[in-house]
């Protein structure tokens, strides 16, 4: 069953995967986003890269529009009755010309900038009326302190340290030397399959990271204080 299962997905992804054939070195991408998680989780602000002055080449500044239009499509709240495999294979189609290791990428930066731009208002919202203003503009109601996130954090980065070396294991795979693809096709056939479900199950993860998102700028202090403590008790 489950394999009839993954066929049938199978078929509908690989329906919607249309890559243009132009490559983009999308991995720095991917160390900012780690470096992003990072400093949320550990609060080590140190180890950001210094992009200061930095110019981006073009074509990850298109990259930078895709990963604002999924982060938008990954948090957006479609009700209960909207699955998370149905937001998934949205984003799927969203990034249908993308190669699969920049798919993930770019879903796995969208991410890291939901979790941040939640970070960076929690941090500032007690001190700054800019940060606070936001807050309320999101439907914020009230947001406690960052150690009741804490536990929900220190989680997150588990799980994306996790989808991170599955993604650059894709991006190692897909940009192989041509020889060694010609070497043993066969066995690079049987790996295709394996490269297309881990994308989809990373996407889908990711989206139901940012799930926790809006569920968590929704609680308010009390009831995320009894869920940290939960969440410790478990940890």
């Amino acid at each position: 069953m489950m394999k009839l299962y993954e066929d049938i997905l199978m078929k509908k992804i690989l329906q919607i995967h249309l890559p243009d054939k132009c490559h983009i070195d999308s991995r720095p991408l991917l160390r900012l986003a780690e470096e992003i998680v990072h400093c949320i989780t550990t609060k080590d602000e140190r180890k950001l890269s210094d992009g200061i002055g930095e110019v981006w080449p073009d074509k990850h500044k298109e990259l930078a529009y895709l990963i604002h239009l999924i982060s938008s499509e990954i948090l957006r709240d479609k009700g209960r009755d909207h699955s998370s495999h149905i937001t998934t294979m949205s984003v799927l189609e969203l990034l249908g010309n993308q190669s699969w290791g920049t798919k993930v990428i770019i879903v796995l930066s969208a991410l890291a900038t939901c979790y941040a731009e939640l970070w960076l208002i929690l941090k500032h919202s007690s001190t700054n009326p800019l940060a606070l203003s936001v807050a309320r503009l999101r439907g914020v109601n009230s947001l406690g302190t960052m150690e009741s996130f804490e536990c929900r954090f220190k989680a997150l980065r588990y799980l994306f340290e996790g989808m991170v070396d599955v993604a650059k294991c894709i991006t190692e795979f897909e940009i192989l030397p041509e020889q060694y693809i010609m070497l043993d096709f066969e066995a690079m056939a049987a790996v295709k399959p394996h490269i297309h479900m881990a994308s989809y199950w990373v996407i889908r993860s990711s989206v139901t990271c940012a799930r926790q998102i809006t569920g968590m700028i929704s609680l308010n202090s009390e009831k995320m204080h009894v869920l940290s403590l939960i969440l410790y008790s478990v940890s």
